[in-house]
């Protein structure tokens, strides 16, 4: 390891990153899916309701994914878990950023049951705004 070099930091970035990506995939998925006329037809009653629903979901989540961050770092199990700081704000990071994530994958669900391409985007879109407002940050993991 390099002097100052905190290997959590690079964790952060990678994992960061592959959930971001993730994001962009469910689109993909959405695109390759729709084109091969692999969806079938489905007759959802309930889906403007789960719009709804979701979408509240979706907003409460990316509301709260940065208190959780938090609130997960200062518990005392989290500290005893692992006494490196670091680690300790990988793992609380690391849940906020599932949260986030998750906002994508009620769009790609959404967009399965109703075939509303903007839905599909605004939930994607979300998402990704979500994960780069949580990115990251060199300085949260010096200690």
């Amino acid at each position: 390891m390099e002097p100052g070099k905190n290997p959590a930091i690079q964790t952060s970035w990678i994992v960061w990153g592959a959930m971001l990506t993730s994001v962009f995939l469910y689109g993909v998925v959405a695109r390759i899916i729709t084109a091969q006329g692999a969806l079938p037809d489905m007759d959802v009653p309930a889906y403007p309701v789960l719009r709804i629903v979701f979408m509240t979901l979706g907003a409460a989540l990316l509301f709260a994914a940065p208190a959780v961050g938090r609130k997960l770092e200062a518990l005392p199990s989290v500290r005893a878990a692992n006494p490196d700081p670091a680690r300790q704000r990988l793992a609380a990071a690391m849940v906020s950023w599932a949260m986030a994530e998750a906002v994508g994958v009620f769009g790609l669900v959404l967009y399965f049951l109703g075939r509303e391409p903007w839905v599909l985007y605004v939930f994607l879109g979300a998402s990704a705004v979500g994960l780069v407002a949580l990115r990251p940050d060199s300085r949260q993991y010096q200690g």
